[in-house]
C-alpha cells in the first residue's frame, strides 16, 4: 500500500493558487476601478456655458474675448441656421460633439473665434442655444479611449493568465505526487 504524500512535499506549492486568485481578482478591481474613473473622467467634459440665448432669429450683441475659442449649442434634434457680424470666424466642428446638461441633450453646432475682445453680433433661429467654451475634446479623447483600452484588456488578460497559473500548478502537483508515490515503491 502506497503512503499518502504530504501536500507540503509536493511542489510547486500551494501559495501558486493564491497568486492565480490574487491576479484574476486584481484584474477584475483594477477594471471596475477603471470604469468608475473612466464614468467620472466623462461628466467632467461637459462644457461650461457663458450664456444660454433666446434667439427666434433676433441678432444678438454677445461679448467674446480673443483669447479663448467659443462653441454655440443647441438642444439636440433642433435644426439651427446661424449668421455671423464681422469679426466672427465660425466653422463646423471636426466631430460631432453631444452631451447632457440639466437633463437636456445638447450639440455643439458651431465653433467661433474673434481676434479682438468686444461685442460681436449673432443671429440663430433656434428658439433658444447656449454659447460656450469650446468642447475639450483634445484634452480626453486620447486618455479616456485608452483608459477604455485598459480596462478591457485587463480581465482579458489577467483571468486567462490566472486559469493558466491554476492548470499548470494542478498539473506540475499531480505529475510530482504520481512521481514520489513511484519513488516510495
Amino acid at each position: 500500500m502506497a503512503h499518502p504524500i504530504h501536500p507540503s512535499r509536493l511542489r510547486p506549492r500551494r501559495h501558486w493558487y493564491a497568486v492565480a486568485a490574487a491576479t484574476a481578482a486584481l484584474s477584475l478591481f483594477c477594471a471596475f476601478g477603471g470604469f468608475i474613473a473612466a464614468g467620472l473622467t466623462t461628466d467632467q467634459t461637459v462644457p461650461d456655458f457663458d450664456n444660454v440665448l433666446f434667439g427666434n432669429g433676433k441678432q444678438l450683441d454677445v461679448p467674446f474675448s480673443a483669447d479663448r475659442g467659443y462653441a454655440i449649442y443647441v438642444l439636440e434634434g433642433t435644426p439651427t441656421r446661424c449668421t455671423f457680424g464681422p469679426g466672427v470666424t465660425a466653422s463646423l466642428p471636426a466631430e460631432t460633439y453631444t452631451f447632457l446638461r440639466e437633463d437636456e441633450t445638447w450639440k455643439e453646432t458651431f465653433e467661433l473665434s474673434v481676434a479682438s475682445d468686444g461685442l460681436y453680433q449673432v443671429t440663430c433661429d433656434a428658439a433658444s442655444f447656449a454659447i460656450g467654451e469650446t468642447p475639450p475634446a483634445s484634452s480626453w479623447h486620447g486618455p479616456l479611449a485608452g483608459l477604455f483600452l485598459v480596462v478591457a484588456t485587463l480581465p482579458c488578460l489577467g483571468i486567462p493568465a490566472a486559469i493558466v497559473i491554476v492548470a499548470v500548478v494542478a498539473s506540475r502537483r499531480s505529475s510530482h505526487r504520481t512521481q514520489l508515490l513511484r519513488r516510495s515503491y
